[in-house]
């Protein structure tokens, strides 16, 4: 599959989006404008986590709102801010290559955990902080 990749995401140029065995998984995420699978990058077998944004479910302010983000994703680099490795478009859809994180989101983990000890509520409490410090320390608000 040839996906356009274009100036907003610093490319500009036609990448192949066949880098990357792209495979559902039983807990992607479908949303009402998005999906999300498993990846895996064919040469290096690292997994990612693909977001299949369908653009035209999108307003064109919320569509600006998400090509900032992906601008400023492109840009900043934290360990505890979720990695955008590339991406790539067609007139359709936008495909975010993103950052594997194994353990789902924090949320769905406090519901099925409940209440956290305060050791794991601080642990979680320095890893957002630590995230929102450097964000703010880059003029991302």
């Amino acid at each position: 599959m040839e996906l356009l990749s274009s100036d907003i995401y610093g490319k500009g140029n036609i990448l192949s989006a066949e880098a990357y065995n792209i495979s559902f998984v039983e807990d992607a995420r479908v949303h009402n404008i998005c999906l999300v699978k498993m990846g895996v990058h064919c040469v290096t077998g690292k997994k990612v986590a693909v977001k299949i944004v369908n653009r035209e479910k999108l307003s064109e302010s919320v569509l600006q709102k998400v090509e900032r983000e992906i601008a400023i994703m492109k840009l900043i680099e934290h360990p505890h801010v979720l990695g955008l490795y590339d991406v790539y478009e067609n007139r359709r859809h936008l495909y975010l290559i993103l950052e594997h994180v194994s353990g789902g989101e924090l949320f769905d983990y406090l519901v099925r955990k409940g209440r956290l000890s305060p050791k794991e509520a601080r642990r979680f409490f320095k890893q957002i902080i630590s995230a929102l410090d450097f964000c703010h320390s880059h003029c991302i608000w």
